[in-house]
Formats: C-alpha cells, structure tokens, sequence
C-alpha cells in the first residue's frame, strides 16, 4: 500500500512540475516572440528605408533570427506536449498498478476463504481424516497466497519501473522545453543587438550623406570662385603690355598707355623747350 502511494505521489508531482514548466514556457516564448516580432518589424521598415547592399544584408539577418525564434517555438511546444503525454503516461501506469495489487489482493482472499471452507466441512465429515486434508487445503492455501504475493510484487515492480521511466522522460522534456527557452531568450538578445548596430550604421551613413552634400557645395563654389579669378586675370593680362610678344591695342588703349607712361607729358614738354606750340587733344 506505501509503495502504491508512492507511485501515486510521484506520479501527481511529475504531471504537475511538467504542466507548470509547460505554462511558463509557453507564456516567456509567447512574450518574447511579440516583443521580438515588434522590433524586428521596425528595424526591417528603417532598413528599407535606408535602401543599399549594407541594408538589405542586415535586414535578412532579422529575418534569420525571426525564422530561428518561430523554430524555436515550435521546439518548445513539441517538447511541452512530449511532457504532458509521458506524465500522463505515468499516471495511468501508477493507476494500473494499483489495481493489479487490488486484484491479486481479492484473488488470494477469495482462494484462502475456499480453502477454510472445504476445511470445515472436512473436519465435520472425514475427523482425523480431514486434518490431513485441511493441513493439505492450508498448504495449497499457502501457496496461492505466495503465488499470489508474488505476481503482485512482479505487477508493482513492473509498473512502478515503467512509473519511472514515465519519470523520467517527462523530466528530460522538461529540459529540453527550458533549453528551447533558453535558445529563444539567446535569439532575442542578438536581434536587438543586430538592430542597434543597424541603427548606428544608418546613423552614419546618414552623417556621410550629409558631409558629401556640404562637400559638393563646396567644390561648386570653389569652382565659381575659380572661373571668376580666371575671368578677371584674363582681363588683367589682355590689359597689361607683354615684351615677348606683339600685341594689338586700340587708339584709345595706345594713347592712355602713352599717358600712363610719361611720353605726353616729354614730347609736350620738348616741343615747348624747342619753342613749338603744343597741339590740343
């Protein structure tokens, strides 16, 4: 009867430590798949967005680390039901036990309660003759029970180590379910990794934008700048009298460059000294 409860016990504790782990893992997975699908749906919107060969590389990594979260939910729910069905499993063992004890339990009273009656009426009809009878009734009597004892104990035994195997393969589903969690929880911690080193990547390549716009405003005005100076000392140098080469100028340009470099003023000033008249301009 303690061996029974026992199995009972252990039975009942099994069911409930593999329907609590089930809850809970069902529960952390359904969470951090929702919180997982939410970032990832926002990073992958930010990455088409941004476009280019370095966006689409790290939006198909999130769409890799989603796929390993589904596979992993999946897993976790396979091994849940496993659990579930092998503690069931050992239950309905723990129960078949204990009614083959009962029935060998009733067998051997109904064989020792035949026994004494065929005794009694013996020793009512045959005296001394009976006791050899009812010493060879209490023999048989004694070996149904210990016949019967026996099959009890081998039906106890076998049930309880199929109890145990039930056990013990509701424990390693139990396992495996953590390990499925524990895999969803991993794959969680590298997608937000993934999705902060896309963020400052997109941060980047907007500041690189943003310098090559400046840059490019630059070089235009560079380049203005740069056609003006040219402009103006083309100007500068058609205006200026060269040495190693002839040059083409006109009346106004010859007379001014005359004025600028004193000639005016000396033939004025011979003409005058020689007793001439100035002409007037």
């Amino acid at each position: 009867a303690s061996k029974i409860q026992e199995i009972d016990a252990e039975g009942d504790k099994q069911v409930k430590a593999v329907q609590d782990a089930g809850s809970t893992v069902s529960s952390d997975i359904k969470a951090g798949k929702t919180a997982l699908q939410s970032k990832l749906t926002e990073l992958i919107a930010q990455l088409d967005a941004e476009g280019g060969t370095e966006a689409a590389y790290v939006k198909q990594q999130a769409q890799d680390i989603l796929d390993q979260i589904t596979t992993s939910e999946s897993n976790a729910k396979t091994y849940a039901e496993n659990a579930a069905a092998s503690a069931s499993s050992a239950s309905t063992s723990a129960s078949s036990a204990t009614n083959s004890i009962e029935t060998a339990k009733s067998a051997a009273i109904s064989a020792i309660s035949d026994q004494q009656t065929s005794s009694v009426s013996a020793v009512s009809d045959q005296g001394d003759a009976s006791i050899a009878a009812v010493q060879s009734a209490q023999t048989t009597a004694t070996d149904a029970i210990t016949t019967a004892q026996t099959t009890a104990v081998s039906a106890v035994e076998s049930q309880a180590t199929a109890a145990a195997n039930s056990a013990s393969a509701a424990s390693a589903s139990e396992t495996n379910a953590k390990t499925s969690e524990t895999n969803a929880a991993s794959s969680a911690t590298a997608a937000a990794s993934s999705a902060s080193t896309a963020s400052a990547k997109a941060t980047a390549a907007a500041s690189s934008a943003s310098a090559a716009a400046a840059s490019e405003t630059k070089a235009a005005s560079s380049a203005t700048a740069a056609a003006s100076s040219a402009t103006s000392a083309a100007l500068t140098l058609a205006n200026t009298v060269r040495v190693d080469t002839s040059q083409s100028f006109t009346d106004a340009q010859k007379l001014q460059g005359q004025k600028n470099l004193g000639l005016i003023e000396a033939i004025d000033s011979l003409i005058t000294a020689y007793g001439g008249t100035v002409p007037s301009d």
